[in-house]
């Protein structure tokens, strides 16, 4: 509806980056020249978090320089005394398309020296979901926003073994992830 975030502006800064990836933007796919998705690399060092089943890559250019931004003077200008570190909300959408499987996991096997085959091929259902800290789960939460997506877009459903991206589903259009 509009005029919701200057309502909501009242009472909390809103930021939001629509594009992190204006070169996949242009080709319509979500990776970069690189066949990594910075969408997904905001591990400014790479690291590997103990019982995830995946971990994302070392930040790109593009999602550093969004880093790098959030945590600049300009942000804190724009946030005033509400500088990164007290930041109570992170809303991380996301949205898979059949094309992670038939475009951007090859791209990255190549990239990577892997040889890629029909039996490389996963399942990655098309859709809508969510990103759920597991330390900090909040249900009712991620259930209101997938309802009111559901509005606009479909929800990824589970893939056959009742998982999403390889993932439990914590609730409907929602995995979890330590």
């Amino acid at each position: 509806e509009s005029g919701k975030a200057e309502y909501y502006s009242k009472y909390f800064n809103i930021f939001v980056a629509p594009c992190i990836s204006p070169w996949g933007y242009e080709r319509v796919q979500r990776w970069n020249a690189n066949a990594v998705d910075p969408n997904r690399s905001f591990n400014p060092d790479g690291e590997i978090v103990e019982g995830r089943s995946f971990n994302p890559e070392a930040a790109t250019g593009e999602s550093t320089a969004l880093i790098q931004f959030l945590k600049g003077d300009n942000m804190k200008q724009l946030m005033g005394d509400n500088s990164m570190d007290n930041w109570i909300c992170h809303i991380d959408l996301h949205e898979t398309t059949d094309t992670d499987e038939t475009e951007f996991r090859p791209a990255k096997a190549a990239r990577d020296g892997i040889v890629w085959t029909e039996e490389s091929k996963g399942e990655i259902p098309d859709g809508f979901y969510l990103v759920q800290d597991t330390t900090s789960p909040k249900s009712g939460w991620f259930a209101a926003m997938i309802d009111s997506v559901k509005k606009v877009t479909h929800i990824a459903p589970a893939d056959s073994e009742g998982k999403l991206i390889g993932e439990e589903i914590s609730q409907e259009g929602v995995i979890g992830i330590p």
